[in-house]
């Protein structure tokens, strides 16, 4: 996988005209879950905003399963006080899904991801 951006830097010249990807960091709130673990998330952040590629625009975290949605969105609220000290620009917060996205707007995100409220949910079997 490498380091974020070492596509873009192996692109030499051919990145100049190249428009900045745009990243959330994703961020792990239960162990089951995809992302950084809140302690890993400031070497990943700062590696993101160093890649001349990228830009880093915010975080973005699910609430665990079978956990209160508003105590994670608290968890994740105390992790991106302290992201935005050393990262004030990236100010995306994607938090919270359709049974749950009040509880993400309580604590400022500001993507919430509303599929299932609009599409029903997913078959079980794909």
């Amino acid at each position: 996988a490498g380091k974020p951006g070492h596509a873009a830097a192996r692109m030499g010249g051919r990145a100049a005209h190249v428009k900045p990807l745009e990243r959330t960091a994703i961020i792990r709130m239960a162990e089951h879950r995809a992302g950084a673990a809140p302690a890993d998330l400031a070497p990943l952040a700062d590696a993101v905003a160093a890649a001349e590629h990228l830009r880093l625009r915010g975080l973005m975290a699910v609430a665990p399963l079978g956990e209160e949605p508003s105590a994670a969105f608290d968890r994740l609220a105390g992790v991106r006080s302290t992201f935005l000290d050393h990262h004030p620009s990236a100010d995306v917060l994607s938090a919270g899904m359709s049974g749950d996205l009040e509880a993400a707007i309580a604590v400022g995100a500001t993507h919430v991801r509303v599929g299932s409220a609009i599409l029903g949910s997913r078959p079980l079997d794909r």
